[in-house]
């Protein structure tokens, strides 16, 4: 069987984070999936230079993407839906901020689902509903999801 990967992005948590938490369920996919606590990110530390560069491997000075407004990039880099599309691969992801559309070009993946994470009082669990429903129908080689830490002012996320 081949080797699928379900990546999670929390917006705005260190990894130590995941340590103070105490939640079982995190405790469990420690035990049995790869993670790292040494990973640091990039400078801009903003939603979407670093979720740029975390799919393309290059800093926001290559991609060119330094705040949370997308601009298209003036030498493009395939990231890594492009990569596995071109590889003959599926991937797809399912998210509450509506400018992590453009981590992916257009046809790269098989599948997205955007809900603002305003949308309904659980939108997470919502979107973690229509995923698990999306895996159990079809199981792509990469699944990204990300969810978005909520700050206490109404309608604002860390990421907008």
């Amino acid at each position: 069987m081949e080797n699928k990967v379900i990546l999670i992005s929390i917006d705005d948590m260190r990894p130590d984070g995941l340590e103070l938490c105490k939640n079982t369920y995190v405790d469990e996919l420690k035990k049995i999936a790869s993670y790292t606590f040494g990973a640091r990110t990039v400078f801009p530390s903003v939603t979407l230079p670093c979720h740029m560069s975390m799919f393309h491997s290059v800093p926001p000075e290559r991609h060119g993407i330094l705040t949370n407004t997308y601009m298209p990039q003036v030498k493009p880099v395939n990231g890594l839906f492009e990569q596995i599309k071109s590889a003959g691969k599926t991937s797809c992801m399912f998210y509450g901020w509506e400018p992590l559309r453009d981590i992916s070009r257009p046809g790269s993946l098989v599948a997205a689902e955007y809900m603002w994470s305003y949308s309904f009082e659980h939108t997470d669990g919502i979107l973690t509903r229509k995923a698990i429903d999306y895996i159990k129908k079809r199981i792509p080689i990469l699944f990204f999801c990300i969810w978005l830490k909520q700050t206490k002012k109404a309608g604002t996320t860390a990421a907008g």
